[in-house]
C-alpha cells in the first residue's frame, strides 16, 4: 500500500489546500476538525477503491457491518462516522483513511480466523488512528511533503525520500501503542472479549517470521513482546 499512499499525497495536495482542510484542522473546533477530515476521507476512499477490488462476499459484509454496529456506537465521540470495508488484497493489510474509512484485507480477516473478537481488536486498532487523528496527520505530512517537492523543485530525491520514509515507516511506536490501548477499552465496551488481542497478537508472533507479507505489515510496528505486555497492563487497569 505504500506506493498508493504516496501517490494520494502528490494527486491530492491541491485538493486538500482547496477545500481549506489545512486552514481548519489548525484553526477550527473540533466539529469543524471532523468534518474537514471526512470530506479529505471521502476524497482519499473514492481514489482508493477505484484502485482496489472490494470483497463482495455477503458474509463479509454482514460481518463487517454486524461489527461496526456494535463497535461505533461505543465511541464517545458521535460526530466520528466509520465505516468498514474488505479488500481482495494478496497481502495481510489493514489501515484507516481520515473520516473513519477503514479497510481490511481478506488475508488477514483469514489469520483472525474470521472470529468475530479478533477482528472486532482489528478494526478498533484502526479506528482509534481515525480517533487520535494518527491518519490524518500522516496524510497531512505527506500531502505537505508533496506540496514542498512541488514548489522546491519536481522530482526532489531529497523530498521524495522523505515522503517515502513517512509512508514505510508508518505510525510511530507511541501511536501504534495508544491504538492497541484503545482497541482493547472499545472491544470491551462493546462487549467483546478483551482478551482476544492478546491471542490474536500471539499467533500472529508464531507466523510472523513465515509469509513475506505478514512480515512486512508488521515491520514498522512495535515488538509483539511489547504490545502483548501493553495489552496486559491495560485489562489490568
Amino acid at each position: 500500500m505504500s506506493s498508493f499512499f504516496f501517490r494520494l499525497g502528490k494527486r491530492l495536495a491541491p485538493a486538500v489546500v482547496k477545500g481549506q482542510w489545512l486552514y481548519q484542522s489548525a484553526v477550527g473546533d473540533e466539529s469543524d476538525v471532523i468534518r474537514a477530515e471526512y470530506r479529505m476521507g471521502c476524497q482519499l476512499a473514492a481514489r482508493f477503491q477505484e484502485a482496489v477490488r472490494l470483497d463482495g462476499d455477503p458474509a463479509v459484509r454482514e460481518l463487517l457491518g454486524v461489527l461496526q454496529g456494535r463497535l461505533v456506537p461505543c465511541v464517545r465521540v458521535p460526530q466520528r462516522r466509520f465505516a468498514f470495508r474488505c479488500v481482495l488484497a494478496a497481502d495481510p493489510n489493514a489501515f484507516a483513511l481520515p473520516g473513519g474509512f477503514v479497510y481490511v484485507s481478506r488475508p488477514l480477516l483469514a489469520l483472525c480466523r474470521f472470529e468475530p473478537d479478533e477482528i472486532a481488536f482489528v478494526l478498533a486498532h484502526e479506528m482509534a488512528h481515525v480517533i487520535y487523528r494518527h491518519a490524518a496527520d500522516r496524510v497531512f505530512a505527506l500531502t505537505v511533503t508533496n506540496l514542498a517537492a512541488r514548489m522546491v523543485t519536481v522530482g526532489n530525491p531529497v523530498v521524495r525520500g522523505i515522503a517515502a520514509k513517512l509512508v514505510s515507516e508508518g505510525y510511530s511506536r507511541g501511536q501504534e501503542l495508544e491504538a492497541d490501548t484503545y482497541a482493547v477499552r472499545l472491544t470491551r465496551a462493546a462487549r467483546f472479549d478483551p482478551q482476544a488481542g492478546i491471542s490474536l497478537l500471539r499467533r500472529l508472533q508464531e507466523l510472523s517470521g513465515q509469509p513475506r507479507g505478514l512480515a512486512q505489515f508488521f515491520a514498522s510496528h512495535p515488538p509483539f513482546t511489547e504490545r502483548i505486555e501493553n495489552l496486559r497492563e491495560t485489562l489490568s487497569v
